[in-house]
């Protein structure tokens, strides 16, 4: 039975690797701790080989930052709208974030409850 990318874990990484989880850690999160080229090369191979996708609801809570980004506009009717939001969404996107988009119709309780639902979870509310 394989795993599939979701339940590829750094510790299965390290073990491609032959290096230690702390080692794949450090080379994944682009931390400035010094690895060897060889190691980082064996790591980002293993990585790519396995499929290896990192878990960002355990990036988040180790590192306290969520990339997504709430977008919250009126309506999606208006294409006036849509525009904004391929822009922003490129930007976005460009800059690692994740942006997230939500429709109030035209509800100030929905776009409310919107901002302080996205506020709880720590994203950037646009």
């Amino acid at each position: 039975m394989t795993k599939d990318s979701h339940n590829i874990t750094i510790s299965d990484v390290a073990k491609a690797a032959n290096t230690s989880i702390s080692t794949v850690s450090r080379v994944l999160s682009g931390s400035s701790y010094p690895v060897s080229a060889d190691k980082r090369s064996r790591v980002l191979q293993a990585a790519a080989a396995l499929g290896y996708e990192p878990n960002m609801l355990g990036r988040m809570l180790k590192t306290d930052v969520n990339p997504s980004i709430g977008i919250i506009i009126p309506s999606f009717q208006n294409p006036f709208y849509t525009q904004l939001i391929i822009g922003i969404e490129k930007e976005a996107i460009a800059n690692n974030y994740l942006p997230l988009v939500f429709s109030s119709q035209r509800s100030p309780e929905i776009e409310r409850n919107l901002i302080n639902n996205l506020m709880k979870t720590g994203s950037g509310v646009l």
